[in-house]
């Protein structure tokens, strides 16, 4: 049985150090060069000393102002198996991804939609899953009754701004349920892409 090919998450290169040279009007090189050159050696060597080191403290203060602060950490939405962690599949997620997973209810046998947000605190607290909104078509055992917003419509209900937290999203796979998972707009991860009768949760993780 196929598995997902694995989209692996790597941290972006990015440069640990920056090196700036000032650049001077062809004017104003022509004038310095030519004002150094009248000079005594040793009043030279200390004038060229001097610059050295003052473009050496703009350098050092420019740095975190050009970008070559601290790096941002990248966040991973992982599928694996709940007790082995077995990674089925990683991909890169951002701010505010969202995530959907969709199944053919149990007891109703009809679609059911969750729409999971992904929150990455600015605090630097571990990322975790909103659920957000969820959509059928029917009434049906474990459906939320109580919260959240609920409209009708094109045969379907939908409930919005539920807001529910969630560290991980649990479930047992199965490819008869059709459980199939969409990740932003680029990744879709169908039932049989995942190993039937196994139990299996996404979480969202952060770079090391």
């Amino acid at each position: 049985m196929p598995l997902l090919s694995r989209s692996r998450w790597r941290l972006s290169p990015r440069a640990s150090w920056c090196h700036c040279t000032p650049v001077l009007p062809a004017t104003s090189r022509r004038t310095a060069s030519t004002s150094t050159d009248r000079l005594d050696p040793r009043d030279r060597r200390r004038l060229l000393g001097h610059f050295g080191s003052a473009v050496a403290v703009a350098v050092l203060v420019l740095a975190p102002a050009l970008g070559c602060a601290a790096q941002v950490p990248e966040h991973r939405v992982v599928l694996a198996h709940q007790r082995t962690d077995e990674v089925y599949a990683e991909y890169e997620v951002a701010q505010g991804a969202v995530i959907t997973q969709t199944w053919i209810h149990s007891i109703e046998l009809s679609p059911w939609t969750d729409y999971y947000r992904v929150e990455i605190p600015e605090d630097g607290s571990e990322p975790h899953l909103v659920l957000a909104s969820t959509e059928f078509e029917e009434y049906g055992a474990g459906m939320p009754l109580d919260e959240g917003d609920v409209t009708f419509g094109g045969g379907r209900i939908r409930i919005d701004n539920i807001d529910r937290k969630f560290d991980t999203i649990s479930w047992f796979h199965s490819h008869k349920a059709e459980y199939e998972l969409t990740v932003g707009d680029r990744v879709r991860i169908s039932a049989d892409q995942l190993p039937d009768r196994e139990p299996i949760e996404l979480r969202i993780e952060t770079a090391p």
